[in-house]
């Protein structure tokens, strides 16, 4: 796209960044945010949790700065085919910026004639359309985004313990998260939430 040596910072945005961004946001990182909400767009490398040294895509002369301001944007209906986004420190690539990589896959089906892509409503005759189910990469890249050291919701399990399972937890999560796809129905305990307040000290 361009050089703007943009920084988009450490705070998530919905559907934009994860929870892994570095640094403060700066101006050039605003616009780009903008950018990528003007045309529905993530930004792949900040959803994966890894060692600062693999997030870090710049590192000056001197070795004493390091940023992040190389980023991989895909469309925002391809981040569940995103697996992993990360750099190769010390790859040679006549820069002083590292070899930014990202890994994805894509499912491709052939789709017959007889696919079942709408569904007719019988009263009037009209066509409803029908959105294909959650998942299971969907519910994996979900659970990746999860940032550790969270408070529990009110079952007390915590996001760490669903990293842990990994494709166990993908798999019972899956009708779950189909089932309330389909009815639009969820449990009332999801929609509740509770405060702590916790006295600080003299001017803290």
């Amino acid at each position: 796209m361009d050089d703007w040596n943009a920084k988009v910072g450490s705070k998530p945005i919905t559907g934009i960044t994860g929870n892994f961004g570095l640094g403060d946001r700066n101006e050039p990182g605003d616009r780009l945010l903008e950018f990528c909400h003007n045309n529905s767009l993530f930004i792949t490398n900040t959803c994966f949790q890894q060692p600062k040294r693999r997030l870090y895509t710049w590192t000056s002369t001197n070795g004493q700065y390091k940023n992040q301001i190389d980023y991989i944007l895909c469309s925002q209906i391809w981040i569940s085919s995103i697996q992993l986004a990360k750099t190769r420190p010390g790859a040679d690539c006549g820069s002083d910026h590292e070899l930014l990589i990202a890994k994805f896959q894509i499912k491709l089906k052939t789709t017959s004639k007889t696919a079942r892509l709408a569904s007719i409503d019988e009263n009037d005759g009209s066509t409803i359309e029908l959105e294909p189910d959650i998942s299971e990469s969907e519910i994996k890249w979900a659970l990746e985004c999860i940032a550790n050291n969270k408070a529990s919701g009110i079952d007390e399990i915590s996001g760490e313990l669903f990293k842990i399972l990994g494709d166990d937890a993908v798999k019972i999560l899956l009708p779950i998260c189909q089932q309330i796809w389909k009815t639009q129905q969820w449990s009332k305990d999801w929609k509740r939430s509770i405060y702590i307040t916790i006295p600080k000290k003299g001017r803290a």
